[in-house]
């Protein structure tokens, strides 16, 4: 949820930037297609320290990156019953809003950095060439399963029937 230590640690996720690199390494070694998902707008988070998250995404082959507002939820260490007056759950149905800035960084500051984070990691060569091996990997794969179609269908337009109302036979019985 975050790149950075001091936010990971306030946030009790019992883990480091460190690891969490280590683990998005191993995971891309194996061949994963990696989605990831952070959080901005932690509680006291600087700009800088989202900065660490930023890099950490881009740094990072994933397929996907989301980067999401901190919502404080009940039940949680950032939840106050004086500020988040809900009727329902469902009132906290986007984590593309921001509901309540808990962040050293204005609301109209948190939206300009995620939108500049957005736009340098899905408008990226990186990501363009991330994104194309992706596929080709997936056509790859499902190549097995089409052969049979593709083969067929190969077949299909190079014989030559004798004649118009052969062709037609041909293309309703095949």
């Amino acid at each position: 949820e975050s790149g950075n230590d001091r936010i990971l640690s306030l946030l009790k996720k019992e883990v480091t930037r460190s690891q969490i690199v280590e683990t998005i390494k191993i995971a891309d070694d194996e061949g994963l297609m990696l989605r990831l998902m952070f959080m901005m707008g932690n509680p006291t988070e600087t700009e800088e320290e989202i900065e660490d998250t930023r890099q950490l995404a881009i740094k990072a082959n994933a397929i996907t990156v989301q980067m999401h507002y901190c919502t404080p939820y009940p039940g949680t260490d950032y939840f106050d019953p004086s500020k988040d007056n809900i009727n329902s759950l469902s009132d906290y149905s986007s984590y593309n809003s921001i509901y309540r800035n808990m962040s050293n960084v204005s609301d109209e500051r948190l939206n300009e950095l995620r939108n500049s984070f957005y736009h340098s990691y899905y408008f990226s060569f990186k990501y363009l060439k991330l994104f194309v091996r992706q596929r080709l990997i997936f056509m790859i794969a499902q190549a097995k399963d089409e052969l049979p179609f593709i083969l067929k269908s190969v077949w299909f337009l190079i014989k030559k029937p004798k004649s118009q109302k052969q062709r037609l036979a041909v293309e309703f019985t095949d």
